[in-house]
């Protein structure tokens, strides 16, 4: 009888599992003196088909494969890695979290079959366009940060989403959050905005991000009344744009004063 072996081996070096995880990560240079590892460096990892979490922050892996047996996989972390496409996923329907974050990845796609995924972490990657996401209908946290798409479009299903975050792309528009209902945070940092025309949409917002866009008019916001963080830091306002009227505002972030000096402003105003 073959005994269960809880580790796997990367150049000769092992590396065990705890409890049902398994997570390499940060590996020190002299792990590195046969070359930066890949997946098929992995060995052992196809007799570990328990698993539940999967953390390989490697560096070398170019190509998601060899996980199709893993299929009670809740959470996958493959981040700060070379992965140019989204594959080999299929058979993983047990998926909650991915974490894909720091690759080279250029489209979304190999994500369909994972309809019970509720966290998608895909920032800082080469992706240009929000495709392919319709059926993962309980997905909640959406992280496309750092990439360089063009256009809010095809979220319609996602019905779920409380958190999107698409800092640093290159969006013109708010567009296409109409379904988005219980939707809590987003933003939108370091894009083109020139104006939030169809934040008013969205009322259900309690976080919104919109720094860093030349933006100088805020006409819209009034209709978020739930509304209790705001940064506009580095738009093109030329004063602190009036606030008063939102009633639940507890924070904001301005190039105008310091956060307890605008904390205060708005406060007098509303009183």
């Amino acid at each position: 009888m073959i005994k269960f072996k809880n580790y796997v081996e990367i150049f000769g070096k092992k590396f065990y599992l705890g409890e049902d995880q398994l997570i390499i990560e940060a590996l020190p240079p002299h792990y590195y003196e046969d070359g930066t590892p890949d997946l098929s460096d992995v060995k052992g990892l196809e007799r570990m088909t328990s698993l539940e979490g999967l953390t390989l922050e490697l560096g070398g892996i170019t190509k998601i494969e060899r996980l199709q047996d893993l299929i009670h996989l809740e959470v996958l972390n493959l981040s700060h890695n070379i992965i140019q496409k989204i594959q080999g996923l299929e058979t993983l329907k047990n998926l909650e979290f991915i974490n894909l974050e720091y690759n080279f990845i250029s489209k979304l796609e190999g994500l369909s079959n994972l309809e019970g995924l509720t966290y998608l972490k895909l920032n800082n990657n080469k992706i240009s366009k929000i495709e392919n996401l319709e059926r993962l209908k309980k997905l909640e946290v959406l992280d496309l940060s750092f990439n360089d798409i063009k256009k809010l479009e095809n979220l319609e299903e996602l019905t779920n989403l409380v958190e999107l975050y698409l800092d640093g792309n290159q969006i013109e528009k708010i567009e296409g959050i109409e379904n988005l209902r219980k939707l809590k945070r987003l933003r939108l940092g370091g894009n083109k905005l020139h104006n939030i025309k169809g934040i008013e949409k969205r009322k259900s917002l309690k976080w919104l991000y919109i720094n860093d866009n030349p933006i100088s008019d805020l006409k819209g916001i009034e209709h978020l009344k739930y509304l209790t963080d705001l940064n506009i830091l580095g738009c093109d306002f030329k004063e602190l744009p009036e606030l008063s009227f939102l009633p639940n505002l507890f924070y904001i972030s301005s190039d105008f004063y310091s956060i307890d000096d605008t904390l205060k402003r708005i406060k007098k105003s509303s009183s």
